[in-house]
């Protein structure tokens, strides 16, 4: 896997991701350009280190929440739902175009570092990107990962033009 980050380097292997959509009526699906893996741990998933209300034209609106940054190996992993919290049926790109998180970047504001979202040998995101269609209450858990920092970092900002700014600790 070739890293597009500043002093960080990595080998081909594709990391795991984790995508699942938890739904009343079970109709949507996940899709990902990483390979699918387990979903996130209910207690990760308890967990909202910042949260967001996204609307779109039509005045349907998803919130997107922040379940933590992870260390796994040489890897962190953004844990993060996507719920659709309006009462009709949502298409996800009318409110979340689907490469909006190709924009996020952590910062480690002391060690003024910028971490990357870790792409594929194709150049490909690693991460999942929400079904297109979410019911209402629909639940997606998504990962994105970038290269982990160095192990005395405990917290990072999150940066995302969609989404705004969350200061995030690293577990």
């Amino acid at each position: 896997m070739a890293l597009l980050l500043s002093g960080c380097s990595g080998n081909d292997a594709a990391p795991p991701a984790a995508a699942t959509v938890s739904s009343a009526s079970a109709s949507a699906s996940a899709s990902s350009s990483a390979p699918a893996a387990a979903a996130v741990a209910p207690t990760e998933r308890s967990t909202v280190t910042g949260s967001r209300r996204v609307k779109g034209s039509s005045g349907a609106a998803l919130q997107v929440d922040v379940r933590g940054l992870h260390r796994d190996g040489k890897l962190l992993r953004l844990d993060y739902t996507v719920t659709n919290i309006s009462p009709e049926r949502l298409f996800v790109p009318d409110v979340m175009p689907p490469d909006n998180l190709t924009d996020i970047f952590l910062l480690d504001t002391e060690g003024l570092k910028k971490y990357l979202v870790v792409r594929d040998s194709k150049n490909e995101p690693a991460y999942q990107r929400p079904s297109l269609y979410l019911q209402p209450q629909d639940v997606f858990d998504g990962a994105a990962y970038f290269a982990a920092p160095p192990a005395g970092v405990e917290r990072l900002r999150l940066n995302s033009a969609a989404l705004g700014t969350f200061d995030t600790p690293v577990t």
